[in-house]
């Protein structure tokens, strides 16, 4: 018998260690069943992807309010910038002939150039 087993050694650890694996799976499988222990697993990863999603919205959402906020500051300042062109196309339509040479050097001072004389 004992010649036997120095014979055969390998094999049968190698049958010992199969049959350990499988009674641990029985194990395993009739206190959680396979449904238990992978409900474990994708519960954790659901979460745990449940969370970044959860993160990411709040960046994108604090992103878009930056940008409508710096959407309504362009919108007031074009429309200021539409009511000052607006301005100043009735400015122009307005402009007459100067009548006197007064009328003219004040006109060119206005402007930024002072008579030489």
């Amino acid at each position: 018998m004992w010649n036997f087993i120095v014979k055969f050694k390998t094999i049968i650890i190698i049958v010992v260690a199969v049959v350990g694996l499988i009674g641990g799976g029985a194990y395993a499988v009739k206190h959680w069943g396979v449904p238990g222990l992978l409900q474990g697993i994708f519960e954790d990863r659901s979460q745990e992807v449940r969370d970044q999603y959860e993160a990411e919205i709040q960046i994108k959402d604090a992103q878009i309010e930056a940008y409508k906020t710096q959407l309504s500051k362009s919108k007031a300042e074009a429309l200021k910038l539409r009511s000052k062109v607006k301005e100043l196309e009735a400015k122009i339509q307005n402009v007459q002939v100067p009548t006197s040479v007064q009328e003219t050097k004040r006109r060119f001072t206005d402007l930024g150039y002072p008579p030489v004389r």
